[in-house]
């Protein structure tokens, strides 16, 4: 691909210049001849609803009713802002990609497209339904971008470990407990959606033949969901990759404690005489970070190789001047098997080889 990236000047400058030309610019629209006049009828209809005596209730399924009707509009014509040239049409589609995966700049090149869409109906002074928003745009966003409550549990990450959704519940893991969230998610169809934006831009399914899937987003969280007839209700977890690091002195510290100094001093022997180390413990108990503790250790210049079913431990990220190849492998695709990275691997010199995960079934 390209260096370049999708413009978010260029597209601007040719909606303000082409806007009035029906169906013929370079980003084609829904009609845009009559988004104006949808948004009149939009806003006409949402003030009957609000002036409207028969009842509160009545009025607010309307005004919902109405903000979906925005909701999709803008969707159909983000899918339909593809650009005229191949390169542009994959440039657009990897902001896209990448605004659902948590990429900021993106994610704000998207948030500052809506924007404009929903200022060219002149819907910007109708207050959106979706409670915790200030905005229609951020409103919208989050229906079509975004993960809807979830952003807003995304707002206070510091400290936060997991989420953990079930059903409509919400669960924070922070320091390690897992403690119910304030929000939840307004259906269990709203998590469906959130799943499905997930796989759709990470090239995965979760449907009725495969009802689980994994991805990664883009700072190595990993999130694992199931679906209706796998668990007795859809379910995502994400786990999110912790930036800090630690070093075996850092472990026998008093401020952690993981281990005592006789046990530093036996790690240390076993690094530097190359013995084989298999790390075991229950789920959240650190061994990536002994691991990685461990890893710190080693001289940068000898190489290092990972075998993974999914890149989590990052070596080469963490370690940028290390000797590090990190392999990923498909154990449903022979040519691409564990087995046959471990064949490649001792083809390449390595000084260590590291599994990152082993299952005994």
């Amino acid at each position: 691909m390209s260096g370049k990236r999708f413009s978010m000047i260029t597209y601007m400058h040719e909606r303000r210049t082409e806007e009035s030309v029906v169906g013929g610019g370079r980003f084609p629209t829904l009609q845009a001849g009559g988004a104006i006049d949808s948004g009149d009828r939009t806003v006409e209809r949402t003030n009957e609803l609000r002036a409207n005596g028969s009842g509160q209730d009545q009025g607010g399924a309307g005004e919902d009713a109405i903000f979906q009707q925005w909701v999709q509009e803008i969707r159909s014509e983000l899918v339909a802002l593809k650009g005229r040239s191949e390169t542009e049409k994959q440039l657009y589609n990897e902001t896209l990609n990448r605004a659902i995966l948590g990429y900021e700049e993106d994610r704000g090149k998207l948030l500052a497209i809506i924007h404009d869409l929903v200022s060219k109906r002149r819907l910007s002074d109708i207050p959106p339904r979706t409670s915790g928003y200030t905005t229609l745009p951020e409103a919208i966003f989050a229906e079509i971008i975004g993960l809807n409550v979830l952003e807003l549990v995304l707002k206070q990450k510091e400290g936060l470990e997991e989420i953990q959704v079930v059903g409509r519940q919400i669960f924070e893991v922070r320091g390690g407990k897992a403690i119910p969230s304030p929000y939840e998610l307004p259906s269990i169809r709203e998590l469906e959606r959130i799943q499905q934006n997930l796989v759709l831009f990470n090239h995965d399914t979760l449907n009725p033949r495969k009802r689980w899937a994994e991805v990664v987003l883009q700072d190595g969280s990993r999130v694992t969901m199931t679906g209706f007839g796998f668990t007795a209700e859809p379910t995502l977890t994400i786990r999110f990759y912790t930036v800090k690091r630690f070093d075996l002195t850092l472990l026998v510290s008093p401020e952690l404690a993981t281990m005592d100094s006789r046990m530093e001093v036996l790690l240390r022997c076993f690094i530097h005489t190359y013995f084989n180390m298999v790390v075991i413990g229950p789920t959240n108990s650190g061994k990536t970070n002994l691991i990685k503790a461990i890893i710190a250790e080693m001289d940068d210049n000898e190489r290092i190789i990972t075998i993974e079913s999914r890149f989590e431990l990052n070596l080469k990220r963490d370690f940028p001047h290390k000797n590090i190849v990190e392999y990923e492998i498909d154990e449903e695709d022979p040519r691409h098997s564990g087995l046959q990275a471990f064949k490649l691997a001792l083809r390449q010199s390595p000084k260590r080889i590291c599994h990152a995960e082993k299952r005994i079934q």
